[in-house]
């Protein structure tokens, strides 16, 4: 056997050096993104209750958008939706009159309400989407790697 034959028993350093580093960079399993996920919009929800009193319950569902659009750029859309139905949920139950009850009494809180799912699905499917670009691409960089190399 000559040594520009390939036996495939050897792999390239490239190879062994990408496969070590996608260890290194695995995402993290599925619960531990719905459980940031809870964690946050209740992070949210206590950062709200905190401020309210003194900037008289004006910073309301907005708050909630911060949970919502760090779920879903970390977990993709199922964390997304999680983080949108609980921070809409809290928002209703804990921001709008009357307080501790999921009745809507002002048609406006409607509105802030309806932004808030809106803007929540939205963030979801977009990061969902760039997400699943991303691992798309993914592949194709790792093999065209030792192609510009060489």
């Amino acid at each position: 056997m000559s040594g520009s034959e390939n036996t495939g028993r050897t792999r390239p350093a490239s190879t062994d050096s990408s496969r070590a580093a996608q260890r290194a960079f695995r995402r993290p399993p599925r619960w531990l993104h719905y459980c940031l996920t809870v964690s946050m919009t209740a992070a949210a929800l206590q950062l709200y209750l905190i401020t309210s009193r003194a900037f008289d319950n004006q910073p309301a569902p907005i708050i909630f958008v911060i949970p919502i659009a760090i779920s879903a750029y970390l977990g993709g859309l199922g964390p997304g939706l999680v983080a949108t139905i609980l921070s809409v949920l809290s928002a209703d139950y804990f921001t709008t009159p009357p307080f501790s009850s999921f009745r809507i009494a002002h048609p406006v809180d409607y509105l802030r309400l309806g932004t808030l799912l809106a803007v929540g699905v939205l963030i979801s499917l977009l990061s969902d989407s760039l997400l699943r670009a991303k691992s798309a691409l993914q592949p194709r960089s790792e093999t065209s790697a030792p192609l510009r190399r060489g």
